[in-house]
């Protein structure tokens, strides 16, 4: 585990490494998951490159803030999915969260844990759920070797994202007058504002197999190409 501290004492970032290395069983379904999801779905930031879906509870598009469950499925996923198999989909997305959730929570320093679960609390937003399936707490994992229940686990919060090979940035030209050494700028170009002192991450892959690909160019940013990348990622 390694950590950065922030001037004022607090903690500003942890990372974890190696939490499920001997169980690749779980990793390779996690991933699988993940991989299925965010292909089902309509990803949040079309515009950019990779997959980058939302699951959960939201206050509705800008024009319509209705509080409630995304419904972002693609019409052809839509179609071609019977009632059983919607739900065995809907079950495991809310499974790998759950374990997401709990695996984070039982590792991260209490000093990251305990002011997150207390803004949870305060903002009295519904636990992690989807249609038909609300519940506060257990969940299963059906992997080859068989289900693993977890009957008394929390639920994760209400909003997660899973995200592929995700590329988040914009390329800015410039005129030579205002930047004459440059011709091109790249930057971030989204910030989201939390209600909670931390966001929790889990990168499930993350491999290499092409690195003359994966070399990351002087003015436009391709860092996935040549990547394999999936994360879950919990906005609170």
């Amino acid at each position: 585990m390694t950590g950065h501290m922030h001037v004022l004492g607090k903690i500003e970032l942890v990372v974890i490494r190696g939490c499920c290395g001997m169980r690749p069983d779980i990793l390779e379904y996690v991933n699988g998951v993940i991989s299925e999801a965010v292909h089902d779905r309509k990803g949040v930031r079309p515009n950019h490159g990779g997959e980058f879906i939302q699951y959960g509870w939201n206050a509705g598009a800008h024009h319509l803030h209705v509080f409630g469950l995304v419904n972002n499925l693609t019409q052809k996923t839509w179609k071609n999915l019977t009632d059983d198999e919607h739900q065995q989909k809907d079950g495991a997305i809310l499974a790998i969260l759950a374990l997401t959730w709990n695996l984070l929570t039982t590792t991260l320093p209490e000093e990251v844990v305990a002011p997150t679960k207390a803004a949870i609390a305060d903002a009295g937003l519904p636990p992690m759920a989807s249609k038909g399936d609300i519940k506060e707490c257990g969940y299963y994992l059906d992997l080859p070797c068989g289900r693993l229940h977890f009957q008394a686990a929390d639920q994760a919060p209400a909003e997660a994202y899973m995200s592929q090979n995700y590329t988040a940035y914009v390329i800015l030209y410039s005129s030579d007058d205002l930047y004459p050494h440059k011709s091109s700028l790249a930057r971030p170009i989204h910030k989201n504002r939390l209600y909670a002192p931390y966001a929790f991450n889990w990168v499930t892959e993350h491999r290499v197999y092409d690195h003359k690909l994966a070399k990351i160019g002087p003015a436009i940013p391709t860092p996935w190409e040549g990547t394999m990348l999936m994360s879950l990622f919990m906005l609170l």
